[in-house]
Formats: C-alpha cells, structure tokens, sequence
C-alpha cells in the first residue's frame, strides 16, 4: 500500500515539473527561476540543484598563449618534475601534510628521458604553436602524469629564439607497489 502511494505521490510531482518547464518554455519573458527552488527546507534545496539559470557572463573565447611565439627556434628544453608538495598552477604553494610526506617516501619520479620521448618537438624545430597545445594535453591524458603545462619564454640574448620548460606532475601509483610486491613476489 504504502509503495502505491509512493508511486503515485511522484507522478503527480513529475508531472507538476513537466507542466512548469512546459510553461517556462512557452513564456521565454518570465524569470527563468525552478518553482521548487523558491521554496524552503527539503523541496528548496531539491529545486535549487536542478534549477537552471543563465549565464551572468558571456563565453571567454581562449586564446592560445603560444601563438606570438609562432616560427621562433626552440633554443632549449628543459622538464621540471614537481612533487606532490607542489600545485601545477601555483608552485609557491607547498603542502607539508602526512599524505604529501609518504607520497615523497615511496613515489620515484618519472625519468627526464621518458618524458622527452613523449614530446612532439625538439631543441632546433620552428615553434608551432597548435602542435605544443597538442602536445600539452597530450601529456595530461598519460596514465602515469596527473597534470602538465608547457611554458614558453623568449630566450636571453636572441630575438629568433625561444626556450620550453615542461611542467609535470605524476600520479601517485600506490597499488602498482602493491601489485608488484603481492603474496606471490614480483612477477
């Protein structure tokens, strides 16, 4: 009896929602408010999850920050591997916690040589600045790299020339070690 009633309690709230967006839609004029999110308690905070309103601002169209660079000559790579201290947007905020020590203790960061592989340029190559967006994202979808940034910079002394410096960040694998180390030994 009891689910009877359930059902029938959210059909007519289903169909009430329905009924309210049909009518939202066909007077674009009125306020683009959810019914239930003016209301208070449970039904409020329901409403206001599921509201949907417009946007306070307009698209920001993104501009790639490597496009003034375009045709210089890559003078130099360098890759900085950043701890589990660090945040990738913000290096000068360090996190000293439990969690950040043992990821140092037991994490070995991925080696210059392989990160290097996986780049779609080298020292000498003209800058092309749609291939390093690329390549950044690219870098970002490794299994074993948790975030990347490629940062560009006119090098000293050269008007023709630029110099990259490769962010990464690894992922902390804690059940490879596991994994390796099982009841059964490496294998």
């Amino acid at each position: 009896m009891m689910n009877k009633r359930l059902f029938i309690f959210i059909f007519f709230v289903a169909f009430f929602c329905l009924q309210k967006t049909v009518e939202a839609q066909e007077n674009p004029g009125k306020a683009d408010t959810f019914f239930l999110a003016k209301k208070k308690g449970f039904l409020g905070r329901f409403g206001k999850s599921i509201a949907t309103t417009p946007p306070d601002e307009a698209p920001v169209k993104l501009v790639n920050p490597y496009l003034k660079f375009k045709g210089l000559i890559i003078r130099s790579i360098e890759t900085i591997r950043l701890g589990f201290e660090y945040d990738i947007d913000d290096t000068t905020s360090i996190k000293n916690n439990f969690g950040t020590r043992v990821g140092k203790a037991l994490h070995k960061n991925t080696a210059d040589k392989v990160i290097k592989r996986n780049l779609f340029f080298n020292e000498g190559d003209p800058l092309y600045p749609y291939l390093l967006a690329d390549n950044e994202r690219y870098l970002r979808e490794l299994i074993f790299i948790k975030d990347a940034r490629i940062l560009v910079d006119f090098a000293e002394g050269s008007a023709d020339s630029v110099d990259v410096i490769v962010l990464t960040k690894d992922v902390f694998r804690l059940a490879g070690i596991f994994h390796s180390a099982g009841p059964t030994g490496p294998g």
